[in-house]
């Protein structure tokens, strides 16, 4: 139960700072949601979806992000760079680093 919600604290941090990342990177290069969907070649409401940290039924495929993080010109590093990974080991001490999250979620 500790890991499932671990997981889940990892994986809300990490949709949170993507969604800002993109949210401030649109804003500053002056495009509107709609626009960044169409060079992703992605829908409106999975751009949405994704830019909004209050949409936590959002599970967006690694597909989809690079799409965007392409279409907005940031580098790949930003799907990773910065997330509180210690937010969740101080909400969930049994859950371990990081880079345990990372690794256990691919198997």
């Amino acid at each position: 139960m500790h890991t499932e919600r671990c997981h889940d604290a990892y994986r809300t941090a990490l949709l949170s700072h993507l969604a800002q990342a993109l949210r401030e990177k649109r804003r500053s290069a002056g495009l509107s949601q709609t626009e960044v969907a169409q060079r992703a070649a992605v829908s409106v409401v999975s751009y949405r979806a994704l830019e909004s940290e209050t949409n936590s039924a959002t599970n967006p495929r690694i597909d989809t992000v690079i799409r965007i993080v392409a279409a907005l010109g940031l580098p790949i590093e930003v799907i990773l760079s910065g997330v509180p990974s210690r937010e969740c080991r101080d909400a969930y001490p049994p859950c371990g680093s990081s880079e345990q999250l990372v690794s256990s979620a691919g198997t």
